[in-house]
């Protein structure tokens, strides 16, 4: 008796299995006859300005490394750490007693020379008048005409070294030789420094003031139209915590080659600088704005990624699936710039990528 009941009960379990697969099937082949559920989106056009960013940094029109030109003792510092200077502005004093004392006596030289030369200049005059009448030995006149001949050498010597005393004596003081910003002193007052050795400070231009950044070969042919306009509404920047710097950039400079390895050439643009917020090796976004122009766009959510490339589902007429390689660009607020691969008033397929394949049978929702 137990026997038939297991009997009945595996065959109600067959029975059943039985259906559930058959009802299966038919979902199956009613979804594959219709074809499967998708949303898509019409392609179209919006107009869109395209912007490039890059990080960037600051680097000064000019910076120089000041230098002690004499030897000794820093005497007096005139400027705080960081000052902002003016071109002719004193900034260090050496102690210069030694080099005044080098002026002076290179003076007395020149002026003992300049004596020797006029006592000598007479003696040869008095000795040509003599000689016309064979009053004096030529051999005396000779000697006194190249005696005279040293005497000028003499008082050319003289002036050379006044001229090097009082060019050590005016680098005892160190000027700036250009407006800017110095940085924090090397020395102290009463340091010993040398000469063409001892680094003093470091000087940079301020404002304005360059952005370095490093551009895709792509974009040459902007750069250099953008640099030949002049214009100040396509380069922006970002400061760190303060948003968008409030005066536009200008293509100052292209380097004169690109770099193999990375295919990207050297830029800087010049910015004002008024306020000096932008300093040296500071880091910074920069955006490249190129202009504003109508472009295919799509929703990101349409974009496939596969093998490093992007595609698209496109539904066609025949509602069935074509699965399209295109270029993306820019992306901005959920959509996509899509550079080829697509033509207005396409559709693409938003929702149901999930497991389509080409050719696939589409039962098409448009949003």
């Amino acid at each position: 008796m137990n026997k038939i009941k297991w009997i009945y009960i595996l065959f109600g379990l067959s029975l059943s299995l039985s259906q559930y697969a058959c009802s299966n099937d038919a979902d199956s082949k009613s979804e594959e006859d219709s074809g499967k559920p998708v949303t898509v989106y019409t392609v179209e056009e919006e107009m869109i300005t395209d912007r490039q960013q890059y990080p960037a940094y600051v680097v000064p029109l000019e910076e120089t490394e000041l230098y002690a030109e004499v030897s000794g003792f820093v005497r007096k510092i005139f400027v705080a750490d960081g000052d902002y200077v003016r071109k002719g502005q004193k900034l260090y004093e050496i102690d210069d007693i030694r080099y005044s004392a080098a002026v002076e006596q290179a003076e007395a030289n020149l002026q003992n020379a300049e004596a020797e030369y006029a006592r000598t200049r007479k003696d040869l005059d008095r000795y040509e008048e003599l000689a016309k009448d064979n009053a004096i030995a030529l051999q005396t006149l000779d000697y006194t005409r190249t005696d005279l001949e040293n005497r000028s050498a003499a008082i050319k010597n003289s002036r050379a070294s006044l001229k090097t005393a009082k060019t050590d004596f005016n680098r005892s003081i160190i000027y700036a030789p250009y407006s800017g910003i110095v940085g924090v002193s090397r020395v102290r007052q009463g340091s010993h420094v040398t000469a063409g050795t001892t680094t003093l400070n470091i000087l940079s231009t301020v404002d304005p003031i360059t952005v370095e950044f490093q551009a895709n070969e792509r974009y040459i042919d902007l750069l250099l139209d953008l640099k030949k306009k002049e214009s100040s509404d396509n380069i922006q920047i970002e400061l760190p915590k303060s948003g968008t710097y409030e005066h536009g950039g200008k293509i100052y400079l292209i380097d004169r080659e690109v770099d193999r390895s990375t295919g990207t050439i050297r830029v800087r643009a010049l910015f004002k600088n008024p306020e000096h917020r932008l300093r040296a090796g500071m880091n910074l976004k920069l955006t490249l704005v190129e202009s504003e122009e109508k472009k295919l766009v799509i929703p990101q959510k349409a974009l496939v990624s596969e093998l490093g490339k992007y595609h698209v589902f496109v539904a066609t007429d025949s509602d069935t699936a074509a699965f399209k390689e295109v270029e993306a660009g820019t992306r901005f607020d959920g959509k996509v710039v899509i550079k080829s691969g697509l033509e207005r008033d396409q559709k693409v397929v938003t929702e149901g990528v999930r497991n389509l394949s080409d050719g696939a049978k589409l039962r098409v929702e448009e949003k």
